[in-house]
């Protein structure tokens, strides 16, 4: 039988964490005041955590630390210290993003277990492979995934020893997790550094049709779960920890009834097949509890699960909290603070539900007019009367107006006051002791003794009366399932009282000392984590390869031209599309460059997440690319490719996050013969990363990657918003050749012009930058930093130039890096001043990305 998945919460606060074990959670994940995902969240400290520790595992509840940002090698020892202090205090797991910080934890810390954030974006055969070689013991599959994706990853995962986590319920990002720039690129605030601004979620316009276009709806995966649980997933998500106790505790304790609804009806004798039939009609009221809790635009979606077809994904109304619908109003006394509500049955309202009162307003969403908590509510012949809205604000409102419940006030106060998960012990009391035993959950075996010396004088109490006593656990975290006892019991009621509470005290304090690592609170951190240093000395270049070893370039088509001729621009490596590509096109584009520039490489970059049609067409393409005539790849991490062949490359792309000279390090000692660093450090955080890279002894073996020019990624997303993904939508093709998509303009509030490029091939899309990168000043900083021995390169991106352009660019580019430190200045200018020419042309503007101001 397949074994019942934990069920995970967030905890934003502790009282978040204490409502989700009251709840029911198996196990909790949460941050601290640093390096969290969710850094606008209230979190934890780390005076609070020995007793949050405490709190859980007393209730047979797991913790989970997110230290799951990427990190500067500043940040590295900090996060590392609270890593240590974390293990001490007995933290069962850590979730983790950054692949520096991984190599780091698994030098110092080698005992703590780690759990790959979704934000890794680990979601093939491959990656878990790269999974158990960082030393993961979970990854939290990305949310994009189908549920057939999942049980196929679930079942790989079980045969290698990986543990699988899915989130069930709660917020979607539109971005591949972990590969999203727009905030930080926008307004500097990082979603892989946990301070995202969220602008998806905010108005645009793309063709004729504006509003929250990539603003997606929560996720509820309730009518699911038989399916979840028979997949075979370790571990089972809410995601919120944004959101409030009363939240958490809402969300939790609704999807503990339906999973022990789910486990009863296997008692019952019922098939898998079975419980799935009749799972809608079980769950149909828990999913109301869910819709009030919170959702987006009035239903959750679950589009992602069912696979290709989007139509429910996406917010069409208000971007935020929706409620759900109470009735209209029918009457309004403004003098009296009276409203009569004509209420949906059977939708009770008491007071102290928050009700909100909206306008229609088509073919716009509705308007939100006003918002109060109900101070009174009763039943008249004219429909509810409700008192609690201010007669001012009344007179605003009209017949006809919407009114939606925001909350429930009592079921709100039912998830705050839950106290439904228990240890289960078995008490013991013999003539010379009462011994109290953890006997299920993952803490099973751990006991506690208290002696005491009997009094043969004391009147024995009546069995009856001594079982009843010992199981008056009160209002601590255990349950008295069972009971053994000694006959005679020669024990004062308040003896035996006593020895109850010194007992349950101890095992208290057992359970406090579960950590299962043994780690020195003295133990430091180093003030700055270098690389290691070599057992001999590293190899050199000889100074006649200093001589030669000249910075390349490197052109990365966003998309093929129309022509293949027209690709081959000066370039010393081109980066061609995997989606644009078959095994026609690739020979004909390889011959055509190949025609002008014999010695130019060629390789292809693909997604950083294989998800939808991904699943089935790269799998065909990446065998066919074994035969193609490329040098190599440009990925995030390797999938479906060996890169110690002969003469290959790999090129860790900016996809991987390497934000730390150990991230870099990570991706060198994995085959990675290019690295590029995140577009999110700043030229200072660069120049310190890749000075402490020097050290390594594969340092002169390596090459470095950087843009120069051109429009950034910002996104990658499952969704098309061009076509919504509907089935055989063909809006976006322009020709015959494969992945060959129109693209679009997506527009702000502010009149900054995106541009969305369509993959027909895979109804995918990206979600290119408004403004052109340009930053010739930072390549004149590198050549000073790393200096001849250091192979490195600059990388050109291309959409919308023209092929002179491309041309043009290449040569000033080459001018930029041939020249000294001293004529660097005029190259400089020469270069950003054709990037502003094409800038015009294309009627947007030249920004320096990160290489300023880097991110928060």
């Amino acid at each position: 039988m397949i074994p019942i998945p934990e069920l995970l919460a967030p905890a934003g606060s502790v009282e978040a964490l204490e409502a989700a074990v009251k709840n029911g959670a198996d196990a909790v994940y949460f941050g601290l005041d640093r390096f969290s995902a969710r850094s606008a969240a209230k979190n934890l400290t780390l005076e609070q955590l020995p007793a949050a520790i405490r709190f859980l595992h007393e209730h047979s509840a797991r913790g989970y630390l997110a230290l799951n940002t990427l990190l500067r090698n500043d940040e590295l020892p900090a996060a590392l210290d609270l890593a240590r202090e974390a293990a001490v205090t007995g933290i069962d797991a850590i979730i983790v993003q950054d692949p520096g910080l991984i190599r780091e934890l698994q030098r110092q810390l080698p005992e703590i277990p780690l759990h790959g954030s979704t934000q890794m974006t680990l979601a093939r055969s491959s990656d878990m492979d790269l999974a158990l070689d960082l030393g993961l013991e979970r990854i939290v599959l990305p949310r994009e995934l189908s549920g057939r994706e999942i049980a196929g990853l679930a079942a790989m995962a079980r045969q290698k020893g990986l543990e699988t986590e899915v989130f069930i319920h709660g917020a979607l990002c539109i971005c591949f997790s972990g590969q999203c720039l727009m905030s930080s690129l926008i307004g500097g605030r990082s979603g892989n550094r946990g301070a995202c601004a969220q602008p998806c979620r905010l108005d645009y316009q793309l063709g004729r049709e504006s509003g929250a276009l990539y603003s997606p709806k929560d996720q509820a995966l309730l009518l699911h779960l038989p399916e979840l649980v028979q997949s075979g997933v370790h571990s089972l998500k809410i995601e919120g920890r944004m959101r409030s106790p009363a939240y958490v505790g809402q969300a939790v304790g609704t999807y503990r009834l339906a999973l022990d609804r789910y486990v009863q009806l296997l008692d019952e004798g019922l098939t898998a097949r079975a419980i799935i039939d009749r799972w809608p009609s079980e769950i149909a009221t828990l999913q109301e509890r869910l819709l009030q809790a919170f959702n987006r635009d009035g239903s959750f979606t679950t589009d992602y699960w069912r696979g290709h077809t989007y139509q429910n994904l996406m917010v069409h109304g208000l971007p935020g909290s929706h409620g759900v619908p109470a009735g209209t109003i029918s009457r309004i006394e403004a003098g009296k603070g009276q409203l009569w509500l004509q209420s949906i049955h059977p939708l009770p309202l008491a007071a102290g539900d928050i009700l909100s009162v909206r306008r229609p307003q088509p073919p716009a969403a509705e308007q939100a007019i006003a918002s109060a908590p109900i101070g009174s509510c009763q039943s008249s012949p004219d429909g509810l009367l409700i008192k609690g809205f201010h007669p001012d604000v009344l007179r605003n409102l009209q017949r006809g107006d919407l009114v939606y419940r925001m909350s429930d006030h009592r079921a709100e106060q039912q998830a705050l006051q839950a106290d439904s998960r228990k240890t289960a012990i078995r008490m013991m009391l013999t003539a010379q002791s009462l011994d109290a035993a953890v006997i299920s959950g993952p803490f099973a075996g751990f006991s506690a003794t208290v002696p005491y010396s009997p009094d043969p004088a004391v009147q024995p109490l009546q069995p009856e009366r001594a079982e009843q006593q010992l199981k008056k656990t009160g209002g601590t975290a255990f349950r008295v399932a069972e009971i053994t006892h000694a006959d005679p019991i020669h024990l004062t009621i308040s003896q035996l009282n006593q020895l109850r509470r010194e007992a349950l005290a101890q095992l208290g304090d057992q359970l406090a000392q579960t950590a299962r690592r043994k780690i020195s609170v003295t133990e430091q951190s180093p003030a700055r984590t270098q690389p290691p240093k070599p057992t001999s000395a590293p190899a050199t270049a000889t100074d006649s390869e200093k001589s030669t070893r000249w910075p390349e370039i490197s052109a990365f088509f966003h998309q093929l031209p129309e022509h293949e001729t027209e690709i081959a621009c000066g370039a010393d490596v081109y980066i061609l599309p995997l989606l644009a590509l078959d095994d026609a096109r690739i020979v004909s584009a390889a011959a055509a460059i190949h025609a002008k520039e014999p010695n130019a490489r060629i390789v292809v970059h693909w997604p950083p997440l294989v998800t939808g049609q991904q699943a089935t067409v790269l799998p065909e393409l990446l065998t066919a690319a074994a035969q193609w005539p490329i040098e190599g790849v440009c990925t995030a991490w390797p999938a479906y490719w060996d890169p110690n062949q002969e003469n290959r490359l790999w090129i860790a792309d900016t996809t991987a996050n390497l934000f730390n000279t150990s991230a870099l390090i990570q991706a060198a000692d994995r085959g990675a013969t290019t690295l590029c660093p995140s577009l999110e450090l700043n030229i200072d955080q660069l120049t310190e990363v890749l000075s402490d890279f020097s050290a390594h002894p594969k340092t002169h073996a390596l090459t470095i990657e950087r843009p120069l020019y051109g429009r950034l990624r910002l996104m990658s997303t499952a969704y098309c918003p061009i076509g919504k993904n509907k089935e055989q939508c063909r809006r976006c093709v322009r020709s015959s050749q494969p992945d060959d998509g129109q693209p679009e303009w997506l527009t702000d509030r502010k009149g900054a012009r995106f541009l969305v490029l369509p993959h027909p091939r895979t109804c995918q899309a990206d979600l290119l930058g408004s403004d052109l990168l340009a930053v010739p000043d930072e390549f004149t900083t590198l050549q000073t930093i790393l200096g001849p021995a250091q192979s490195w390169r600059s990388r050109l991106y291309f959409m919308d130039e023209t092929p002179s352009e491309r041309r043009a660019l290449i040569e000033s580019a080459r001018q930029l890096l041939s020249v000294s430190p001293a004529a660097g200045k005029k190259a400089s200018a020469d270069f950003l001043a054709l990037a502003q020419q094409i800038a015009n042309r294309l009627d947007t503007r030249l920004t320096t990305g990160h290489y300023q101001r880097g991110v928060i």
